[in-house]
């Protein structure tokens, strides 16, 4: 007995280290730990006042209650590298956190790239392959470059009336590579994939669209450099919101722009909202924006990392605030320090809703894509 005893304890030791570790770790990101490091850390940072107050206000939303414990350590690390190198450099810095694909060539998410390697034509320059980055390391911009290779060819070939005029701008500073003499980033071409679906899939142009989790505002910034008469509102928590809502300023200078701000009723914003190009508001507000009020309700790479209820409330929202509903997420995903695990079954549709497509990506090959009418 004592024989058995003795050899079972290893294992009992390493499962317990395990469950503590896995207990400690979800513990740190709890709401109760996030708001006491942002206390300490906003007093010793470089981010900004506009910044610091976003964080405040949603820190005291409803929203933030409902918040996973991963998103608080993204926002702990987006918060940390804003700090570090600045808004101005996001695109090489927070934005790999995002969309982003360092390593994408290497992992799951450009798998049905190198399954296809012989369809694509490489034809670019040795020296754009090997470009560094300014925040990224050498090996970390080969793969990305060679990523951004293959989705260019990708996307040249799916739909190349939607790349034709696309040239990156440098408002946060994009690592980016020239191909056929454009500056092409991962963001437009991603972008422009998303962009395909939704127009195709449509019958007319959306002219009014809302995204939740917007990241950067790489597709709003697509959809708008497309068609100036669309309006775009992005419904984001912090500091993503603060984010995109820099980006898309300092690209969109001429447009009229509705910044975050709180709000009581709609009434009280009603003319300064409905008047602007492009609009920010947190979580919270949706719900005192007027039923059916948008064309096209966009949920991209964010609902599997939130809590399953969390994404039941989308979806009604979309239901109520959209005539139609797009979203792109991961077919399988675990959600780190939440014990939450996602398929694509969890993603269940509402009783009046009517499938328009669901689809595996190409790339993300770990992706798939649905949209549906809201209006059935």
């Amino acid at each position: 007995m004592k024989q058995i005893i003795k050899s079972c304890l290893p294992q009992l030791i390493l499962d317990v280290h395990r469950r503590y570790k896995q207990h400690a770790e979800r513990n740190l990101y709890s709401n109760k730990k996030f708001k006491a490091w942002w206390n300490n850390f906003k007093e010793t940072s470089n981010l900004e006042s506009d910044l610091i107050n976003m964080v405040d206000t949603f820190l005291e939303t409803d929203a933030f209650e409902g918040i996973s414990k991963y998103w608080n350590y993204l926002n702990k690390k987006n918060l940390e590298q804003i700090s570090e190198s600045g808004v101005d450099n996001f695109r090489q810095t927070v934005a790999t956190n995002y969309y982003t694909w360092i390593n994408g060539i290497k992992g799951v998410l450009g798998a049905n790239f190198f399954k296809d390697i012989e369809n694509y034509n490489l034809s670019v320059p040795i020296n754009e392959i090997v470009k560094k980055h300014d925040y990224l390391k050498i090996d970390e911009s080969i793969l990305f470059n060679a990523m951004t290779v293959l989705l260019y060819d990708y996307v040249n070939s799916q739909c190349p009336e939607v790349i034709e005029d696309c040239d990156e701008g440098d408002v946060g500073n994009p690592p980016t590579i020239k191909i056929n003499g454009k500056k092409v980033s991962q963001d437009i071409l991603s972008s422009a994939i998303e962009y395909s679906s939704i127009i195709k899939a449509q019958k007319d142009l959306p002219k009014r669209i809302l995204e939740i989790g917007a990241g950067s505002g790489r597709t709003a910034e697509f959809f708008l450099k497309k068609h100036e008469d669309i309006k775009y509102v992005i419904c984001d928590i912090v500091p993503a919101l603060y984010v995109s809502q820099f980006y898309l300023t300092k690209t969109f200078k001429d447009k009229q722009i509705f910044k975050f701000r709180e709000f009581e009723n709609y009434s009280a914003i009603k003319d300064d909202f409905e008047n602007s190009s492009i609009a920010f508001i947190m979580p919270h507000q949706l719900d005192l924006l007027p039923s059916k009020h948008f064309d096209t309700f966009m949920a991209i790479d964010c609902l599997h990392e939130m809590k399953k209820e969390k994404i039941a409330d989308y979806f009604k929202v979309a239901n109520r605030l959209g005539k139609y509903f797009y979203f792109k997420a991961w077919k399988s995903t675990d959600v780190p320090f939440d014990n939450i695990t996602l398929t694509e079954d969890k993603y269940i549709p509402l009783k009046n809703w009517k499938e328009v497509f669901k689809r595996d990506c190409y790339v993300p090959s770990n992706f798939f894509e649905a949209m549906y009418s809201c209006d059935s």
